[in-house]
């Protein structure tokens, strides 16, 4: 908007008007203070206003894309019945989750009863929050096979369900094996990436290799018992 001062200051400072040019910049500034006002509440705002504009996309994705034309359905009476089986469920899916993430932390509180709790505690913290942040990439599989053994199993196709997961468990396997190798040859700078103190730098390296049998453990579990079994409808078995 600034840039129409070189137009209206160039055309009065050629016709030799002077004074229009300070009379164009306090406009220019009048006018931009005005326009700010806006725009600064606008930012402070912003990060709400893009979740909202999110869901709005999304709805209209929903209502006019021609991909979920099938599954586009009206609010009726049998939202409600679905309600119970749905609760089947999300319950066991519900209390399956937390439960895996309840004992983490359940980990790390009792750690500070040990008789070096500041180490102790430090070093389970980073051990955990490894293993947290390379779950979500078996995680990532284990939702890729629930939703296709669901989709196999809801089209009465066994076999091919079957088959998507001895896929999902050999991907699984190499990224696992790629992934443990990598943090073991790296356990000795693991600790720096968390803290200087060298106590829990070197005890960190000793946890190293349990860390890895604990991803390949873990990334085994959430390929399989955890979203394979949400693909089947099984989340109360692995629950209990």
């Amino acid at each position: 908007m600034a840039g129409a001062l070189e137009t209206l200051c160039g055309q009065a400072y050629g016709a030799e008007q002077y004074k229009k040019l300070g009379i164009y910049t306090y406009a220019a500034i009048v006018s931009l203070l005005l326009v700010c006002l806006p725009v600064s509440v606008l930012w402070i705002f912003l990060d709400k206003l893009l979740l909202w504009l999110n869901v709005i996309l999304l709805g209209f994705y929903v209502k006019y894309s021609s991909l979920v034309e099938r599954t586009r359905t009206t609010f009726s009476r049998d939202v409600f019945l679905s309600t119970e089986e749905f609760i089947r469920f999300a319950v066991p899916s519900a209390i399956m989750v937390c439960l895996e993430w309840w004992s983490f932390e359940l980990f790390i509180l009792l750690s500070g009863l040990s008789p070096n709790p500041k180490p102790e505690t430090s070093v389970l913290s980073i051990c955990l929050t490894t293993g947290t942040l390379h779950f979500y990439i078996p995680y990532s599989f284990g939702a890729a096979a629930s939703t296709r053994v669901s989709n196999e199993l809801g089209a009465g196709n066994p076999d091919a369900a079957q088959l998507a997961v001895w896929a999902v468990i050999a991907l699984d396997a190499v990224e696992v094996t790629i992934a443990s190798a990598t943090l073991f040859c790296c356990r000795h700078n693991l600790g720096r990436a968390f803290s200087n103190d060298k106590e829990v730098v070197d005890y960190v390296t000793d946890m190293a290799p349990l860390v890895c049998i604990s991803i390949m453990m873990d990334s085994f579990q959430a390929v399989l018992p955890g979203n394979y079994c949400k693909g089947k409808g099984d989340e109360g078995k692995f629950a209990s």
